[in-house]
């Protein structure tokens, strides 16, 4: 019955969020060889010709969602419980009652039976009913295909119950794999939808394959896409290749496209046999052209399932073409294949003459001749700030190049176009960031300190960047050089605060606003004589400018807490008050560096001091001084207090509160909860639908309630949020909160879109 109630809750959920047209966020998978990266073509493929509305689309695929989330979400629910549950029965349990037979059986019992038992099942409700709206969501346009194949391997060694549904969106396909994890073995089915033969689509989930598509020849789909590749084969030997059954061009436009100098193999090397899609493929998909050579494909998708595919590092058109005797790809530049390996790509470069003279034995190891797992490299480039080094190799430059050198490896291969933002780790350990920067209009990548002056030279085993400066390891940088990558105008006003870079040093880096920062602020982002690491924990800082602020997460005093998002998972790097860090730290020489999200406030009051200062709040804070809280709350941990305006209160309700102590002490405690709640705490994101209560001091529950860009609280608006004190957070609001409130709001009409779950909650209950 509980299970029948929850799912009927997920149900109603989803069936008021219209907006997402997504299938799933998660878009990584992979095959177990080589020969499952194609996918089978199914005997049973139909054209589905019912059609339906945008917004029945629309709907449909937000119910398969929110389905999709809610079967992981109870799947990683049980898989948690069942860990906790083995917690306890083997180390939560005191010591006497730990050593009776009576326990140790029912343990063995209940995990060998059971336990496995209501887990299969419960899995087993979830992935059915997940399976099944996601059926419902298949696209139902006109002259759409579909092929399905179902392929069966071994189960892991250490075998746990998952359940996926992964889809991926083309503009003219969709791909979806449903991936079953059990103690019998993984069970993976592929779906692909597309347009059935003879048609095309501009956007098949939109319009499905509308556009009857006569299949022309290999030279006239060459000419329309005004590639020269047709006109450069009738001059060679390779215009026979071009007119085979079964093969797939890759073509360029007329104005990516030299004057090789061996036209046949220029050709020769852009022909792949087989017919292939963009959905057919997979990221790491290697394509042997029938000249020999590597074209490598990439993929990777927007966070909502939109995929971009690239061959060698160069992007692909979401248009194909078919053809006679077989499909027409158009890249977006000048499409070379693949060099032999890292190795002989830097030796026999001009170009890396210089570095490859460093290269020691054991760097050489690193960089296999033969195929091996992808690995990124990154080049040093002469430039005018080091032309000792390029120049005339020293002992002493040797010695300090060859320290860094390993620092150029990394262990994963990247494109440029998908360099930015991401946190690479070297061969030697070290962590370096990469970003893009907009600089006099142009977007300029980073790589640490070094600029990328050209990239995406690809091998078999690899890809080479060309980057203008010696890569070196985060901790051996100053916070001085690190400041100017990352905030220069937080730099220039340090170095007006800090005499020296050799103290110790926690540095706070909002985002850079190119606007000077005074030196009080800059004192607001420094923590001296300390190297802080973990802004997790909870606990409290002070800056140099005398801010006193709460760090991490306090533990979650609300009774319920319930969250459906459709954004990314967004990984927790701590918070500081309430301004969020927002990536990975940057350790310098004595130093640290933490990103946030925005500047942090100058903090001069406490609670106390800011009620006295309030001349608006006055009743508030003389129940405040004359309750039994003066003084003893706040003393140990931050809180949250909602403050009513003096205008909330009659005149009549205050001299009755005053009068009673008891009932003083209650109303006070009412607008009291023992952690702190930043305004991202009770405002839900756009993408996201939540349930949420907070317990104030008298464990009663507070209801947080959104309408329009308004906030409420058990039916008192939110009119100043988020005010930040040096022991927890204020908001003040328009009137007082009472323990009963109607669900809708005074003067404000029934709404789909008001619907409050804590209500659909207490009718399940009953």
């Amino acid at each position: 019955m509980i299970v029948f109630k929850t799912l009927l809750l997920f149900l109603l959920v989803s069936s008021t969020s219209t907006n997402c047209i997504t299938c799933s966020l998660q878009h990584d998978f992979d095959y177990g060889s080589s020969e499952e990266q194609r996918l089978e073509d199914s005997m049973n493929s139909i054209p589905r010709t019912r059609s339906a509305s945008r917004v029945d689309h629309a709907l449909v695929n937000s119910l398969a969602r929110v389905s999709d989330l809610t079967s992981s979400l109870f799947g990683n629910f049980v898989e948690l419980a069942n860990q906790r549950k083995s917690q306890m029965l083997s180390n939560d349990v005191p010591e006497p009652l730990n050593t009776r037979k009576t326990t140790s059986k029912f343990s063995t019992k209940m995990e060998q039976n059971s336990n496995h038992e209501i887990t299969n099942h419960l899995f087993n409700i979830f992935d059915k009913i997940g399976s099944g709206i996601t059926r419902i969501s298949y696209l139902e346009r006109p002259h759409v295909c579909t092929r399905e194949s179902t392929k069966k391997r071994p189960s892991p060694n250490n075998v746990s119950l998952k359940s996926e549904k992964i889809c991926q969106r083309f503009r003219d396909a969709q791909k979806c794999i449903d991936r079953r994890t059990d103690a019998k073995g993984v069970v993976e089915t592929t779906r692909v939808e597309e347009c059935c033969e003879g048609y095309e689509t501009r956007d098949i989930f939109n319009h499905g394959c509308p556009i009857e598509s006569p299949t022309l020849a290999m030279d006239e789909v060459l000419q329309r896409m005004n590639s020269s590749l047709w006109h450069l084969a009738e001059r060679s030997d390779a215009k026979s290749e071009l007119s085979k059954n079964n093969i797939t061009v890759f073509a360029s436009t007329g104005k990516y496209t030299k004057q090789p100098s061996n036209t046949t193999s220029y050709i020769l090397s852009r022909i792949v046999p087989g017919t292939y899609r963009a959905h057919d493929w997979t990221d790491g998909t290697v394509l042997k052209t029938i000249r020999g050579g590597d074209l490598i494909i990439s993929q990777s998708d927007d966070g909502f399932g939109s995929v971009k595919s690239f061959v060698n590092c160069i992007p692909l058109n979401s248009s194909s073409h078919r053809t006679q005797n077989g499909i027409v790809h158009l890249v977006n530049g000048d499409l070379r294949p693949a060099s032999e390996t890292l190795f002989s790509t830097l030796e026999k470069d001009s170009r890396f003459a210089p570095f490859h003279k460093l290269l020691s034995d054991r760097l050489i190891e690193l960089l296999p001749k033969t195929r091996a797992s992808p690995s990124l490299f990154h080049l040093k480039r002469c430039s005018r700030r080091c032309p000792s080094h390029c120049s005339t190799i020293s002992k002493p430059v040797k010695a300090v190049h060859q320290v860094s050198l390993p620092v150029t490896l990394w262990r994963v291969s990247v494109c440029s176009s998908e360099l930015s933002h991401r946190r690479l780790k070297s061969l030697a350990g070290s962590e370096i960031d990469v970003q893009t920067e907009i600089r006099d209009g142009e977007a300029v990548t980073y790589v640490g300190r070094a600029r990328l002056v050209a990239g995406d030279i690809c091998t078999r085993n690899g890809i080479v960047h060309i980057i203008d400066d010696v890569l070196v390891g985060d901790e051996f940088l100053s916070w001085k050089e690190h400041l100017e990558i990352y905030n220069p105008d937080l730099n220039d006003a340090l170095n007006e605060v800090l005499d020296s870079t050799n103290e110790s040093v926690t540095i706070l880096v909002p985002p850079a606003c190119n606007k000077t920062m005074s030196a009080e602020m800059a004192k607001n982002h420094i923590v001296s004589g300390e190297v802080l690491e973990d802004f997790r924990r909870a606990s409290t800082i002070q800056t140099d400018a005398k801010s006193v602020m709460f760090t991490g997460y306090s533990p979650r005093t609300s009774p319920v807490w319930v969250r459906i998002s459709v954004q990314r998972f967004q990984r927790q790097f701590g918070q500081i008050g309430c301004t969020k860090i927002i990536r990975d730290s940057v350790r310098g020489c004595r130093s640290i560096l933490h990103f946030i999200e925005k500047p942090l406030p100058l903090i001069v009051d406490s609670l106390e001091t800011f009620l006295e200062k309030r001349k608006d709040l006055s009743k508030f804070n003389r129940l405040w001084r004359e309750s039994s809280l003066n003084g003893s709350l706040t003393a140990k941990k931050p809180v949250t207090v909602f403050i009513p305006s003096d205008d909330a209160l009659s005149n009549n309700e205050f001299k009755k509160l005053i009068a009673n102590s008891k009932l003083s002490d209650i109303f006070v405690k009412r607008y009291i909860v023992a952690e702190p709640l930043c305004d991202f705490d009770i405002r839900p994101h756009p993408a996201e639908l939540r349930i949420q209560t907070h317990a104030n001091l008298n464990g009663e529950a507070l209801r947080v309630k959104k309408l329009g860009d308004d906030m409420f609280i058990n039916g008192a608006k939110i009119e100043e949020s988020e005010i930040m004190l040096s022991n927890g957070v204020a908001y003040v609001l328009d009137s007082v909160i009472s323990r009963k409130y109607p669900s809708r709001q005074p003067n404000v009409g029934p709404r789909m879109s008001d619907l409050d779950f804590l209500d659909i909650i207490s009718y399940i209950g009953h």
